[in-house]
């Protein structure tokens, strides 16, 4: 709780083969420095397994990504039963969860009011490159990015998706506002 990085990860910092087993933890109010990913977790080639836990309040008020947790680089993170609300990045994509070269299951978990003030896409959930996404019986709202500099750029409040190859999966969800 609290922490701040300089470096990706201001909660944890997980990399390399990777893959704790967190059950009903709490990962709050937690920072990374200027150009970092994953305010609460960060993953790069792990595999961590959450259960009940809550990714809330962690932030960061320049351009970041996965306010609740970043993965990327063939990363495979299990969420169940958890909470994912607010997160808040000033200016990025995906203050909720970020999925990049990943797979990702998400599954009963409550994703709500993770913002982007000054986004690009995906206020719950951003998926970029080659990515497997999975949501399912998941409740998703009020999850937005506010609009971007670029006119040019569509926000996708609840989930966005940007260039690659990809396999999103969103079943049984219930997705409101955003």
């Amino acid at each position: 709780q609290g922490n701040q990085s300089t470096d990706h990860g201001g909660g944890m910092h997980l990399i390399e083969g990777s893959a704790p087993v967190l059950d009903a933890c709490t990962v709050t109010q937690n920072s990374a420095g200027h150009y970092t990913f994953g305010m609460g977790i960060y993953c790069r080639a792990s595999s961590p397994r959450l259960t009940d836990c809550r990714l809330i309040a962690n932030s960061w008020a320049d351009y970041s990504a996965g306010g609740g947790l970043y993965c990327e680089e063939g990363s495979a993170p299990v969420l169940t039963r958890c909470e994912v609300p607010p997160n808040r990045l000033s200016c990025g994509a995906g203050a909720g969860l970020f999925c990049r070269d990943s797979t990702i299951l998400v599954r009963e978990c409550v994703l709500a009011e993770n913002w982007v003030d000054h986004g690009e896409r995906g206020g719950a959930i951003f998926v970029v490159g080659s990515s497997q996404v999975r949501v399912e019986s998941c409740a998703l709202v009020d999850n937005m990015p506010k609009p971007s500099f670029d006119a040019g750029i569509e926000p996708g409040g609840q989930i966005g998706v940007w260039a690659g190859s990809y396999d999103i999966v969103i079943a049984n969800n219930t997705i409101e506002g955003g």
